[in-house]
């Protein structure tokens, strides 16, 4: 029987925040970095022009901004809508991708050990097997033990792990 597991939402909005930290604070430093040089070459900033320095950080901030509103408001949601994972006798697949869709599949009579990492929001199972790894990332913290449960179950069942 399949089991199938979908990435937590709660994760979406911890890279959110993570996203929007790191966001603030490249435009912050640009900020600063504009002032910076208004106050340390005023001659030069006194002209009534857009000098080419105010042009580059003006366009620094506002591809930033792009950036962060197609990362944070598109592909995010969109990625976190079309992770699937899924454990059966026979294999696990894990697929993914927003633009460029990715299905990968791994067999279980080649799996040899499973591993979970957490961090904060951010739990992820990562199967080892012989030639390759998988990772499985962004489900819940009830998802990641029933997913372990289920590959040792079946794991038990064929005679390894």
């Amino acid at each position: 029987m399949t089991k199938k597991f979908y990435a937590d939402t709660d994760s979406i909005n911890s890279l959110r925040l993570m996203i929007f930290i790191g966001f603030t604070v490249c435009v912050l430093s640009l900020y600063l970095l504009f002032l910076w040089l208004h106050k340390t070459y005023p001659d030069y900033f006194r002209i009534d022009i857009t000098t080419m320095p105010e042009v580059i950080i003006i366009a620094a901030i506002v591809l930033l901004t792009i950036i962060y509103v197609v990362i944070a408001g598109i592909i995010l949601p969109k990625w976190f809508d079309t992770a699937r994972y899924a454990v059966s006798f026979e294999e696990i697949s894990a697929e993914t991708g927003v633009i460029i869709r990715s299905n990968r599949r791994m067999m279980m009579s080649a799996v040899q050990y499973i591993t979970s990492l957490r961090f904060l929001r951010f739990n992820a199972v990562m199967i080892h097997a012989s030639g390759g790894r998988m990772i499985i990332p962004f489900l819940s913290d009830a998802d990641t033990e029933e997913f372990i449960k289920k590959a040792e179950n079946l794991l038990s069942n064929r005679g390894g792990l």
